[in-house]
């Protein structure tokens, strides 16, 4: 996945120049909302809280490659690949900003513990 990112970066590199912006924030939105729909329907489901994550960041990580690949491929339309590649880029913040924000709140409901709160 990275040589595809990569070769779609140096060929459509004036294209992706101007229009990162644009695309960057509509893919955050979308890591970002896929995410909470995962967490949501794991917990109607009433999973328990390994699972919701699981569930949340599998939803959050979509197959941009397989983007790139149907837009270069199929569609031969190499432009339309820009966004499955900035796609691949930005999917791993959502989980990042998510598996952070629980380690951080275990350290301090740990460390709460351990002080006798």
């Amino acid at each position: 996945m990275l040589m595809m990112i990569a070769a779609l970066v140096i060929k459509e590199r004036d294209l992706l120049v101007s229009s990162f912006n644009d695309v960057f924030w509509a893919c955050i939105a979308l890591n970002i909302g896929s995410m909470v729909v995962g967490w949501l329907i794991a917990k109607c489901s009433k999973l328990n809280l390994t699972d919701s994550l699981t569930l949340s960041i599998e939803v959050g990580i979509q197959n941009a490659s397989l983007a790139i690949l149907i837009a270069i491929s199929f569609l031969n339309k190499p432009e339309y690949a820009v966004t499955g590649g900035v796609y691949g880029l930005a999917m791993f913040i959502g989980p990042l900003l998510l598996v952070g924000g629980l380690k951080l709140k275990n350290k301090r409901t740990t460390r709460a513990v351990k002080e006798g709160f």
